[in-house]
């Protein structure tokens, strides 16, 4: 019987995908607390509120919408011969490239990371001989690149570096 690996999005991908802007939130919230007891003004509390909405929320809860929106209730069967995607097979022969789209970090191009938050979302580009793309996202499993590399040995995978991988 031939191995395969099984991926849905579900609460616990969501969770770990959110993990990280969760962090954030837990310690940027009472931080902005401090500050009102500290310098009871309400303008203080606002403009940092602001920058964590705009910098960290806001971006991160978009990227994260529109990776769902591409693997949110789709079935993914990946295995050495084939790649299911909610029931269409792309088999191994027929995929033209791979590519894979994140933050340098993400990808293992260089540790560096300019946003934190944003490391654990990537995409991989599956595109076919007859130019289908099929979108792998990080939400399905965050090893998902790995686990494409380990599946598709000979078939090359483009890492493309970008500092908001949006799809």
């Amino acid at each position: 019987m031939e191995n395969h690996t099984s991926f849905k999005i579900n609460t616990k991908s969501e969770f770990k995908a959110l993990q990280d802007l969760i962090f954030v939130t837990i310690i940027w919230v009472p931080l902005c607390l401090i500050f009102v007891f500290v310098f009871p003004s309400i303008a203080i509390f606002l403009g940092l509120l602001i920058f964590y909405l705009i910098l960290y929320f806001i971006p991160t809860i978009y990227l994260h919408s529109n990776y769902e929106k591409y693997n949110k209730g789709k079935n993914v069967v990946i295995n050495s011969s084939e790649i299911i995607f909610d029931g269409d097979y792309i088999y191994k022969d027929s995929i033209k490239t791979i590519n894979a789209i994140g933050c340098p970090s993400t990808l293992g191009i260089s540790h560096y990371s300019r946003l934190a938050h944003m490391t654990g979302y990537y995409y991989i580009e599956v595109v076919t001989n007859n130019s289908q793309t099929v979108i792998l996202t990080s939400l399905l499993d965050k090893n998902i690149l790995k686990i494409i590399k380990e599946n598709f040995p000979d078939v090359t995978i483009n890492l493309n570096s970008q500092f908001y991988p949006i799809i």
